[in-house]
């Protein structure tokens, strides 16, 4: 079921041309708004309340910040998962441009937790996602 949510997914993106921008500013020139824009515009299918939740996840995560980068390992009940974030699981880093980043947050957030709204519930009780 979640690969078939996660290539509908793909697919709605490319009937809105979302999945290739041609031309990108420069990452010093790209702001916040410009990140929550092009996440919220990427989140045109779903209801109002699934980009309220992206907001809030990824405001606790980042603040939005595309050069954000968590150097800190993430544990799960004692146990190193990993040495990093998302971003860092995901094979980005704050030089990848913000479009992608964006991208591929919003690929992770359907594969595994079907809507951002899940995994916003998630972070809340975990303090990760």
């Amino acid at each position: 079921m979640k690969r078939l949510l996660f290539l509908l997914f793909i697919f709605i993106f490319s009937l809105f041309g979302i999945t290739k921008v041609e031309t990108l500013p420069q990452p010093h020139a790209w702001s916040v708004a410009d990140s929550k824009a092009y996440a919220r515009d990427s989140l045109l299918a779903w209801h109002h309340n699934q980009w309220l939740c992206l907001d809030k996840l990824w405001t606790k995560e980042s603040n939005w910040r595309h050069e954000a980068y968590n150097k800190q390992p993430v544990y799960q009940k004692g146990q190193k998962l990993h040495a990093g974030g998302i971003p860092q699981i995901l094979g980005l880093s704050p030089d990848t441009n913000p479009v992608e980043q964006i991208d591929r947050g919003l690929t992770y957030i359907i594969y595994r937790y079907n809507t951002p709204c899940q995994a916003w519930k998630f972070w809340q009780k975990n303090n990760w996602y």
